[in-house]
C-alpha cells in the first residue's frame, strides 16, 4: 500500500491519495478480494496486473494487452488520460499527478524488457509529477 502526497511542494504531507498496487493473476477469486479491500480501506486507486475482468460501472484505463490497469475507485477521477500506444503500460493524470500502471510478462526477452523501459521512460519524461509502480517480473541474469 502507498500513499501519495499531492499539491504544491508547500503543502506537501496535507493530503494524500491511497494507491493499491497488486498483480491478480486472471483470478476472480482475488479480484473479490480486492473489491472487498477497496470498500474496507477506503482506496481511491488500484493499479491492477493482469486483472480478471472490468466492471462495466466502474472508470477504467487500461494499456492495448488489457494486462495493466489503473481503476479510480474512489472519490478522485481521472483528469486525462495518458495516450501511449505502447503494451505494458497506462497512465492518468489524477489530481495533477501521473500515475503509471505496468505490467511486463516474464516471457519478454531482455531486448524486449529493455526496450519496454525505455517507452516507459520516454513516456514518463514528459509528465511531473509521476507515480509509476506495476509487475515488472524482472530477471536476475548472471
Amino acid at each position: 500500500m502507498s500513499s501519495l502526497s499531492r499539491g504544491t511542494p508547500e503543502d506537501i504531507g496535507s493530503t494524500k491519495i491511497k494507491i493499491l498496487q497488486l498483480n491478480i493473476n486472471h483470478c476472480e477469486a482475488a479480484r473479490d478480494l480486492l473489491m472487498q479491500t477497496v470498500r474496507d480501506l477506503k482506496f481511491e486507486l488500484m493499479l491492477i496486473s493482469e486483472p480478471y475482468k472490468h466492471l462495466n460501472d466502474q472508470p477504467w484505463e487500461t494499456d492495448r494487452t488489457s494486462k495493466a490497469d489503473i481503476w479510480s475507485c474512489g472519490k478522485l477521477p481521472f483528469q486525462s488520460i495518458v495516450k501511449n500506444k505502447s503494451a505494458g503500460f497506462v497512465a492518468a493524470s489524477v489530481d495533477g499527478i501521473h500515475i503509471y500502471s505496468c505490467y511486463a510478462p516474464p516471457s519478454l526477452s531482455i531486448v524486449e524488457f529493455t526496450d519496454f523501459l525505455d517507452k516507459l521512460t520516454e513516456n514518463a519524461k514528459q509528465h511531473h509529477p509521476v507515480a509509476i509502480a506495476g509487475d515488472f517480473n524482472s530477471w536476475a541474469v548472471d
